[in-house]
């Protein structure tokens, strides 16, 4: 995994964020690539809203117990392994779709019995809005009735651009329905969690918007 500090972008070519030697690496096929028309300002006053109310929530019944973790384990440390591993078996770390660019949020999910909270990494190809990419992943953790105190926070989003072929993951931009808090981009631990999840691959990011990559 790597960040990349300084870059710059050239029209026409399909990969943005990998530079070596000054020059820009061009290894996308034109298909899997993207155009300056997909940069354009895609959001509207009433998605940022929905976003918004979107950004927070808990799972259906908070507190519940769960009769798969004990509350009595002896050990912390294994009762909140026990727990990770509840949410990480209904919550993969990271669902993205191949071979394509894609909007892509970060969310961060808790529970009792965690000291550390976990992320999730949802990108999706077909999504119009970042808002489409959280939905279903935060309807699933809505209705989660089996980890006590389950709830999110989006921490904010950007774009993904997967390739099998080179094999390679490209983590950068923003999202205006949920804008990074702080205005403190964590593409960082997106790219972590990618690089678990895709051994082999190329983990490239930038935790940066001077290039205006939305």
């Amino acid at each position: 995994m790597r960040s990349v500090p300084v870059l710059k972008y050239v029209a026409g070519s399909n990969s943005i964020l990998g530079v070596r030697g000054g020059w820009i690496r061009n290894s996308l096929q034109p298909a899997r690539g993207f155009s300056t028309k997909e940069m354009e300002f895609t959001t509207t006053p009433e998605e940022r809203a929905e976003a918004a109310k979107m950004r927070q929530g808990s799972g259906g019944k908070s507190g519940a117990s769960d009769p798969g973790i004990s509350q009595k384990k002896t050990s912390a440390s294994a009762s909140e392994e026990a727990v990770k591993s509840l949410i990480l078996s209904q919550f993969p770390a990271v669902e993205i779709d191949a071979d394509h660019k894609q909007k892509y949020v970060l969310i961060q999910v808790k529970a009792d019995g965690l000291t550390n909270p976990i992320h999730l990494v949802r990108g999706r190809k077909w999504a119009s809005y970042h808002k489409d990419v959280a939905g279903p992943t935060l309807e699933k953790i809505r209705m989660c009735t089996n980890v006590p105190g389950i709830r999110y926070s989006v921490r904010g989003g950007g774009r993904i651009l997967h390739d099998s072929q080179r094999p390679a993951i490209e983590i950068y931009g923003y999202s205006y329905g949920f804008p990074w808090e702080g205005d403190k981009y964590r593409h960082d631990i997106s790219a972590k969690l990618c690089e678990a999840a895709y051994p082999g691959y190329e983990i490239i990011h930038i935790n940066d918007s001077s290039l205006g990559l939305y």
